[in-house]
């Protein structure tokens, strides 16, 4: 029997939610401290009671901080802010508790723990104290570490508050049609038309990228980069008080940056290592990069000398360049059509057949929920919910959870793309399980074909990959709820999603998948025959010269990737791992980023150029520590070629997968599952190899 959906609280609730649970809470802390000796501590007596009733309020608290990303309601999502306050007041609260300190420290000393999600339990929640300098610093320079920290979050909480209200058509630029030559019709059709005739191109990156490649105009490709790279200028100051405060409460504990104040959290040893890995990586890929932009070049420099007798000496390749001289070449060169192999992915029925694959590979069975049974169940009348069944034989019939799918774009919603848990599974005292429920949230704004709303490839990546986090949320099975799904050091989770981006890549899955727009539905084909008179309809199936080419496109995508990557972790080490703290203070975070834009990308940006006001990343919980991305890259080619080369379809391997990664959530220590896992430890041969690049001769990673 599938247990009860999650309840969408009214947004009085809130703060009475968060003050009760505090409450609870505190009382348990208190009695904790004052029965129980430093020579009676067991997990029972110290961690126990914390674990049962963050079980118990688990579900209340992850619909209530869900909302903050997804409500349409701008009010709803500023009581969550209230509310989470709330919280972040009481958790530093928590950790001046040295009485509570020394009673963890007292059951670490004694050693008795077997299991080794109790040991988890123990670890963690002692980190919480030695990471704020409990056993390094005096009081009150913990105090003061608490307050800076609690100032810092405030402030990340007001960066992303500017970045989720942003309008992107009020705050859209505007051009006449002829500035906009070249742009796909269906884009130009949703421009909306001004006062004075020009027409606004949203700040969306649909219309960034489709402008950077098509349209004819440099100056309108110049324009549309220097207002997308500068969306955000409120947030300038914000960040710069952000990453100076970070680096000050580092140093307050003896720590050389705020880099290595995270380094407990993530699954490397040093900062060193992971610098030497980032420039072992990108030396053999820029020799690619190099390649393709010295092509870009020289097409226009072709170009130019040929339609105005430009001296090609005279010509320089810029920024909002690239895009479209790369687009110009591929055409010439009858590479892959972008936009005919977007016709072969309908949005609905793509993202449906996915399930059907994830269903086959898990062995799951996913039921759509109606949608009158949804009713205070969901924050939007959009959202679709499947209940999700086990089919492993030994297994069968047995509840698994809920899938939420959140997927298009709306007012006031995170402008990303991810994975948002709304009840942590969870084990309660009688034995009984409490099952979980996830969301995949994504922030798509789809092109159209008569109606249908269609699938880029790259969009389908980003399908996988945050399905792949929710089949990790949805899969685990733990004891505790703050073990539960995507808890793990960012890098693993992180990798369990990219690893699945491989299923975009593989011919017969790809094959199977993609169904041209007109086979879904007669009206569509009607309205497409009246657009095409006298012409043969498409055919069905994507053809296969066409999945060649897009196959053979794999190397080049995914190195734009990884130069990505590459490029803001390096922005994101310049400020979190610098030399000093005065270096700090004379950091311009706008030419830094300038400075590696010319590095990774060869050319100078336009300015204003300031990146760093729209990088929700550093304020989110992935500061620091942006390279996770790249290491999770590593790490997910390396799980591919070990376990699913052979044979990606293997119930076994998938199985495996499942048991060996899934299922632990964040219970266990994540180098030793990866390890296991993988029978050594990871290494980047297997990303190399992928890229057609020089392999590496020695095992590296940690």
């Amino acid at each position: 029997m599938a247990q009860a959906l999650p309840t969408v609280p009214d947004r009085n609730d809130f703060v009475p939610t968060m003050e009760e649970y505090v409450q609870e809470h505190r009382k348990i802390l208190d009695r904790i401290v004052s029965t129980v000796k430093p020579s009676d501590v067991s997990f029972e007596n110290v961690l126990l009671p914390i674990g049962q009733l963050e079980n118990e309020y688990g579900g209340r608290k992850a619909v209530i901080e869900a909302l903050r990303y997804a409500s349409p309601e701008e009010e709803v999502q500023e009581e969550v802010d209230v509310a989470r306050k709330v919280r972040q007041k009481y958790s530093n609260e928590v950790s001046e508790r040295i009485d509570y300190y020394e009673l963890l420290q007292a059951l670490k000393d004694k050693g008795e723990l077997q299991d080794f999600e109790s040991r988890t339990f123990l670890d963690k929640s002692l980190q919480n104290y030695t990471s704020r300098g409990y056993g390094i610093v005096d009081a009150q320079t913990i105090k003061t570490f608490n307050e800076v920290q609690a100032k810092c979050n405030d402030l990340c909480a007001e960066y992303n508050k500017n970045i989720r209200l942003m309008d992107p058509k009020a705050c859209g630029i505007d051009f006449t049609k002829e500035e906009l030559d070249g742009l796909p019709e269906d884009l130009l059709s949703q421009c909306e038309v001004q006062p004075d005739g020009r027409l606004r191109v949203p700040l969306q990156q649909q219309y960034s990228g489709a402008i950077k490649q098509h349209v004819h105009n440099g100056e309108t490709r110049k324009r549309i980069m220097q207002a997308f790279n500068s969306k955000h200028p409120e947030n300038g100051p914000l960040f710069r008080e952000i990453i100076l405060l970070r680096d000050e409460n580092a140093r307050r504990l003896g720590l050389k940056s705020r880099c290595e104040f995270k380094l407990p959290y993530r699954m490397i040893e040093s900062v060193e290592w992971v610098q030497d890995l980032l420039v072992k990586l990108w030396k053999p890929m820029s020799a690619e990069r190099r390649k393709l932009f010295d092509a870009q070049l020289a097409k226009k420099r072709e170009i130019l000398y040929k339609e105005h007798g430009t001296a090609p000496e005279e010509v320089q390749l810029e920024t909002w360049d690239t895009a479209y001289y790369q687009n110009i070449i591929d055409r010439e060169a009858k590479a892959v059509d972008e936009d005919l192999v977007r016709e072969y992915f309908p949005f609905l029925h793509t993202f449906d057949y996915m399930l059907r694959q994830f269903s086959t590979y898990f062995q799951l069975a996913y039921v759509e929920i109606p949608k009158d049974e949804l009713v205070g169940h969901v924050w939007s009348s959009d959202i679709r919910v499947w209940g999700v069944w086990d089919k492993r034989p030994d297994h069968m019939g047995e509840f698994i959870g809920y899938l939420y799918a959140d997927l298009f774009s709306r007012p006031n919603k995170y402008k990303g793309n991810q994975a948002v848990n709304l009840q942590p599974g969870y084990l309660n005292a009688d034995g009984s399980r409490v099952y979980p429920a996830t969301t995949i949230m994504c922030n798509f704004a789809l092109r159209e074909r008569h109606g249908c709303a269609l699938m880029a490839h790259s969009q389908m990546t980003t399908l996988f990959h945050e399905l792949g986090h929710c089949m990790h949320d949805i899969l685990a099975r733990t004891r505790f709820a703050r073990h539960h799904g995507y808890a793990v050091c960012l890098e693993l989770g992180e990798a369990l999603a990219s690893m699945l981006e491989n299923w975009c890549w593989i011919k017969e899955d790809l094959k199977a998948m993609g169904y041209h727009y007109t086979a879904i539905d007669p009206k569509y084909m009607e309205a497409w025959k009246a657009d095409h008179p006298g012409k043969k309809p498409p055919q069905a199936k994507l053809p296969d010269e066409t999945l060649d080419l897009l196959i053979s496109e794999y190397p080049r995508s995914k190195m734009a990737l990884y130069t990505s990557i590459l490029y803001y972790s390096q922005f994101d080490l310049a400020v979190h791992h610098p030399p000093s703290a005065e270096s700090l203070r004379n950091l311009d975070e706008s030419q830094t980023f300038r400075d590696l834009h010319e590095q990774f990308y060869f050319a100078h940006p336009p300015e204003p150029f300031h990146l760093q006001t729209d990088f929700s990343h550093l304020v989110s919980g992935y500061d620091a520590g942006y390279y996770v991305y790249m290491l999770a890259n590593v790490f997910a080619q390396d799980m591919f070629s070990v376990n699913f080369s052979e044979d990606h379809r293997s119930i076994a391997a998938w199985d495996r997968y499942r048991r060996g990664l899934l299922e632990h959530g964040g219970s266990r220590d994540e180098k030793q599952v990866l390890k296991e896992f993988l029978g050594r430890t990871p290494n980047e041969n297997a990303l190399l190899k992928s890229l057609g690049l020089s392999q590496a001769t020695d095992d590296r990673a940690e």
